[in-house]
C-alpha cells in the first residue's frame, strides 16, 4: 500500500520564497559606509543589477543569500524573511 501524497509531503513547503529585509540590509550596509545601491552591491560582492532584482523581490540563490549574510556578518535568517504572499 503506498502513502497518500499528503503523507509524503507533510512538513515540506514547496516553492517557498524569501525576500530581503531591506530595512535591515540598508542599516547594515549604511553602518559600513555604503549608502548607494552600487556601493551596497560592491560590499556584498555582486553587481548592482542583481541587488536591484533582489530588492524588487526576486529570490536569490541559497549560495548568494549566504554570501550576502556572511559579508555583512549576520545569519541568513537576520537578512531574509519568508514571503507570506
Amino acid at each position: 500500500m503506498s502513502a497518500a501524497p499528503s503523507e509524503i509531503n507533510r512538513g515540506i513547503r514547496v516553492a517557498s520564497r524569501i525576500r530581503l529585509r531591506t530595512d535591515v540590509f540598508d542599516t547594515l550596509t549604511g553602518d559600513r559606509g555604503a549608502t548607494t545601491d552600487a556601493a551596497r552591491a560592491r560590499l556584498c560582492g555582486m553587481d548592482r543589477v542583481n541587488l536591484l532584482r533582489i530588492r524588487k523581490g526576486q529570490t536569490p540563490s541559497l549560495e548568494l543569500a549566504m554570501h550576502m549574510a556572511t559579508r555583512l556578518g549576520v545569519k541568513v535568517e537576520d537578512l531574509f524573511e519568508q514571503d507570506t504572499e
